[in-house]
């Protein structure tokens, strides 16, 4: 990774976190990327919902302790029917990811409290997709090491802006240890927040 770009991005972050009025009343909502503990994985998911085509697109990064991109995912997939269906179905291409990847130690971070709330609850879901959350309970037993969070949509920017591009894309794109250019500045951003100053 440049230090240049690190560098420069370091300062854009010091400049805006410098305004005590902007710190204060977005506090919650202006959280950032976090690693995870060694030797765990950290798998960001996010799904756009587009309702007059009835089309999701999804994306998927997967982040080691360093911050370091492992692997990124997008997708498009045609007969959603709501933006929750869509996140479901990110998470669900997320758990799969991991599984084809052989991947014990992964913490999941979605913006959809909801899906998230629903698929950690012990509760059964009657809800008409029902199942779709059973599955993804299952997977969650399945795999004892695997968490599930929720994350402002501030710490899962870049996959937030993946899952917006995947939406217009017809087949599904993988990159290993690289990332699209529309999530490179994001992931740069988020670690040059990390990265000890010099």
């Amino acid at each position: 990774m440049a230090q240049a770009e690190i560098a420069m991005l370091r300062e854009i972050n010091l400049q805006s976190s410098s305004r005590p009025e902007e710190r204060t009343t977005t506090a919650t909502l202006n959280q950032s990327w976090q690693p995870p503990e060694w030797p765990f994985f950290k798998v960001n998911f996010d799904a756009a919902y587009d309702k007059t085509l009835n089309r999701m697109g999804l994306g998927i990064v997967m982040r080691d302790s360093e911050g370091s991109l492992q692997a990124c995912l997008t997708a498009s997939k045609e007969q959603v029917f709501s933006a929750a269906q869509a996140k479901r179905a990110a998470l669900q291409r997320a758990m799969d990811m991991c599984i084809e990847m052989g991947m014990n130690q992964v913490i999941f971070k979605g913006d959809s409290k909801a899906v998230i709330d629903t698929n950690t609850s012990k509760n059964e879901d009657n809800s008409w997709h029902g199942q779709e959350t059973e599955d993804l309970q299952q997977l969650l037993k399945l795999h004892p090491t695997w968490r599930l969070f929720f994350a402002y949509r501030s710490a899962n920017h870049a996959i937030h802006i993946a899952a917006n591009e995947a939406i217009k894309e017809t087949n599904e794109k993988v990159w290993l240890e690289d990332e699209p250019m529309v999530v490179k500045v994001y992931v740069l951003n988020d670690v040059s927040r990390i990265l000890p100053v010099d």
